[in-house]
C-alpha cells in the first residue's frame, strides 16, 4: 500500500471519529451536513470543499450508525420527518437561497423562495403521477413527494430514513422496493425536462400578491414619440403605415379585442387569425408576452429630419390640450 493511500485511510478514520464526536454532542433532529462540515473545518483548519462529496458520504454513514446505536425515543415524528426531508434537499445539493441568520427564539422555518421565482420544469411519469402535476419546480417536487410519502404511509416506521416503495415508487426507483431517503433525488433527475423562457411565463401561477397601484405617470404627447414606418402584415393589422412603437402596441390590442383573438381560457394567449399567423411566422397561438418579438421585423427607422413632416401629416395642427382631452376621455372609459 502506498503512503498516499494509507494517508487517505487514516484521514477517513479521523474524519469518522470527529463526525461521530460531533453527532454525539448534537441534536440529531436539527443537525445538518453543512453544520458538521463547518465544525470539521474548524477542527482541521482547512477547507473541505474539494472532498465535499466524500465528507457527505461519511456524514451519512456515521449519522446512520449513531442513529442505530441510539435508543432515545424521538419526541415528535412529524418534526423528525421534516428534518430528514430538509437533509435530503441539502445533501443532494439542490440550489437554495442563502439564509440570513434569524434570532434563536423564533419558531419560523427559514423563508423559502417564492414559488413564482423558481424555474418550472416539465415532469414526466411516473414522477408526475406521484406529485399529481406535469409542471413543477425541483424544490416543490421534493415537497410534493413527501406529501405523497406521508399520505400513503411509505416511510418505514422503525427507521424514518427509509421509504418502503409502492408501485409508483418501484417504477420511479428502478425496481427498488426500499430506498434510503438520501437517494431520492438521484432517481428523479431523469424525469425533468427544461422549459423555454416563453413557456415558463405561460406556466407560472398568477401572482396572488396585493400591490398598491403605482402612481399615475403623465402620458407622453404622441408628437414626442419617434415615428417608424410600418411594413405589412403589421400595417394591415393596425391600419396605418406610420406610427410610434407604443401606439402600435395599443392598436394591436384594439385589433385583438375587436376580433376576439384573446383565448377565453387563458387571457395570456392569443389565438391567431390569418393576419396574425402571417405576422407570427405561421403560429396558430402565441403568448401575449411574445408579441413584440414578432413586430420588430416590421419597423423601419425614419431619419430625424423627416420626423417633423410625417408627424404633421399624421397629427395635423392639433394642439397639446386636444391630446390631453382625448387621453382624459380614454381614462374615463
Amino acid at each position: 500500500m502506498s503512503d498516499s493511500s494509507q494517508s487517505s485511510l487514516i484521514d477517513h478514520e479521523q474524519y469518522r471519529k470527529d463526525i461521530k464526536d460531533i453527532l454525539s454532542h448534537s441534536d440529531l433532529t436539527t443537525i445538518t451536513a453543512k453544520k458538521i462540515r463547518l465544525e470539521l473545518e474548524k477542527r482541521t483548519g482547512q477547507s473541505l470543499d474539494s472532498i465535499k462529496k466524500q465528507i457527505n458520504g461519511l456524514i451519512e454513514e456515521m449519522f446512520q450508525n449513531v442513529h442505530n446505536d441510539s435508543n432515545v425515543e424521538q419526541g415528535n415524528n412529524q418534526d423528525q420527518t421534516r428534518r430528514i426531508e430538509d437533509l435530503v434537499i441539502n445533501h443532494q445539493g439542490i440550489p437554495t437561497k442563502k439564509k440570513t441568520k434569524t434570532p434563536k427564539n423564533t419558531k419560523k422555518r427559514p423563508a423559502e423562495k417564492k414559488q413564482r421565482d423558481m424555474p418550472l420544469l416539465k415532469v414526466l411519469p411516473p414522477l408526475s403521477h406521484i406529485i399529481k402535476t406535469e409542471y413543477c419546480s425541483r424544490t416543490q417536487t421534493v415537497s410534493k413527494m413527501w406529501e405523497y410519502i406521508r399520505e400513503h404511509n411509505l416511510q418505514d416506521e422503525k427507521d424514518k430514513r427509509y421509504i418502503n416503495c409502492d408501485d409508483y415508487f418501484i417504477q420511479l426507483c428502478d425496481g427498488e422496493k426500499r430506498i434510503n431517503t438520501f437517494t431520492l433525488n438521484k432517481y428523479i433527475q431523469k424525469y425533468f425536462e427544461k422549459l423555454s423562457d416563453e413557456e415558463q411565463e405561460l406556466r407560472k401561477p398568477p401572482s396572488t400578491e396585493t400591490k398598491e397601484p403605482p402612481a399615475k405617470k403623465p402620458k407622453k404627447n404622441p408628437r414626442d414619440m419617434p415615428i417608424v414606418k410600418i411594413l405589412p402584415p403589421l400595417s394591415d393589422i393596425i391600419k396605418t403605415e406610420y406610427c410610434s412603437r407604443t401606439q402600435t402596441v395599443s392598436k394591436m390590442w384594439e385589433y385583438i379585442r375587436e376580433h376576439g383573438l384573446q383565448n377565453k381560457d387563458d387571457r395570456r394567449l392569443i389565438d391567431c387569425d390569418s393576419k396574425f399567423k402571417e405576422l407570427c411566422d405561421g403560429k396558430d397561438q402565441i403568448s401575449s408576452f411574445a408579441m413584440n418579438k414578432y413586430t420588430q421585423k416590421c419597423f423601419v427607422k425614419i431619419p430625424e429630419e423627416e420626423q417633423k413632416a410625417i408627424k404633421l401629416r399624421i397629427y395635423g395642427d392639433k394642439q397639446d390640450n386636444e391630446y390631453e382631452d382625448e387621453e382624459n376621455e380614454e381614462d374615463e372609459e
